[in-house]
């Protein structure tokens, strides 16, 4: 997983991809801990947000 989110990164054409790669993992390892000890309820809605900020924050402006 680690490998492919590294690999999405550079796609979207991440400054860091190998960091912006270890962000979203341990997201999702997030994720994977609130949905078995909370329930999954309102857990999309949070996680596209987050991913959002993470990805916005680490990504290169594309130039008009």
């Amino acid at each position: 997983m680690r490998r492919r989110l590294r690999a999405l990164s550079r796609e979207l054409g991440a400054r860091d991809p190998r960091r912006l790669g270890e962000q979203l993992a341990l997201i999702v390892d997030g994720a994977y801990g609130r949905a078995v000890t909370l329930g999954g309820a309102g857990l999309e809605r949070e996680l596209l947000e987050m991913v959002t900020l993470v990805v916005d924050a680490a990504i290169e402006p594309r130039r008009a």
